[in-house]
């Protein structure tokens, strides 16, 4: 008999665990930075609210429906090989995802055990701490370990199935992962320069928007959703009939959201106080944030926390 998930906040948890992550602290952050700031979030949350989330929607709603999987799931609705292409290719494209987003989190596990060592709070320059990224990435032996950690712990949790595993962390988890970021967030609303980056995020100059800013935007309204990959269809298939998937899914975006403008008004109050760019691409997190926690009292802890 299929599993199904204790309650439907087990559910909300699980798929906020699955939504919020790399798309929201890492991404989020430098393709704001690279797009202008206040205008492209508003270009975000268009897309978001108008095309992400109806699919959001949409796929919890087909998982419950066929309670299979994406393959399934689109072979039963479809009844054609097209559909059944369609469901094969959801698979293959969170494969692919999956390929670059365990290496980059591997990174951060990586990067969050140099920060227990005090090596992220003590740099003089920029250069030092490009420095560090540069040395890390050339040893094999270290993207390897970490990428290999990062998916011994993941494999541990969904080895314990749906109920021990993925609910059950994911009602430990999720809960101490907000009570972080909102200590992180208060901390840098106290710091100098925090109304600047405030106004960067939130204030925006709608000239700086362009074609490909909205389609970014787009892109990563769907990312960040966990979309298109059967994620949520796999999810999806795990609820009772009884729970409601609007109001699950309304506050699963809302979480989602709240993450990813919360991680940047924490990186960019850092940057603004600091003198850094906001426009310091993929490096902002790996080589522009360990300087900023260098230049900061309680720097230590708080890369500790932030990785």
């Amino acid at each position: 008999m299929r599993e199904k998930w204790t309650t439907q906040m087990g559910f909300v948890l699980a798929s906020i665990g699955s939504a919020v992550g790399l798309a929201n602290i890492w991404r989020f952050p430098y393709i704001v930075g690279e797009n202008g700031g206040a205008a492209f979030v508003f270009a975000y949350l268009i897309c978001l609210l108008s095309i992400s989330f109806p699919v959001f929607v949409s796929e919890v709603t087909i998982g419950r429906i066929t309670k299979k999987n994406p393959y399934g799931a689109f072979a039963q609705l479809g009844k054609t090989k097209f559909w059944k292409g369609a469901g094969a290719f959801s698979i293959f494209t969170a494969f692919v995802i999956s390929a670059f987003y365990s290496a980059v989190a591997g990174w951060v596990l990586g990067y969050m055990l140099e920060a227990l060592q005090g090596n992220l709070s003590k740099f003089t320059s920029i250069e030092e701490s490009q420095q560090l990224f540069s040395h890390l990435m050339s040893l094999p032996w270290w993207g390897v370990t970490m990428h290999g950690i990062f998916m011994f712990l993941s494999c541990i949790f969904v080895f314990r199935g749906v109920k021990g595993g993925i609910e059950k962390g994911a009602k430990w988890l999720m809960p101490l992962f907000f009570i972080i970021l909102v200590f992180l967030l208060v901390k840098g609303l106290f710091l100098p320069q925090a109304k600047e980056a405030l106004v960067f995020l939130f204030h925006p100059d709608f000239s700086s928007l362009t074609a490909l800013s909205w389609l970014t935007a787009l892109g990563h309204a769907f990312f960040t959703l966990s979309l298109g990959q059967g994620t949520m269809i796999t999810y999806g298939s795990y609820l009772n009939k009884r729970d409601c998937i609007p109001s699950s899914c309304v506050t699963i975006a809302l979480a989602d959201t709240f993450v990813s403008l919360a991680a940047a008004v924490i990186i960019f109050t850092a940057a603004f106080s600091t003198g850094h760019q906001p426009d310091a691409g993929p490096g902002l997190l790996f080589q522009t944030m360990p300087m900023i926690f260098s230049s900061m009292s309680g720097g230590s802890l708080l890369a500790l926390l932030f990785f």
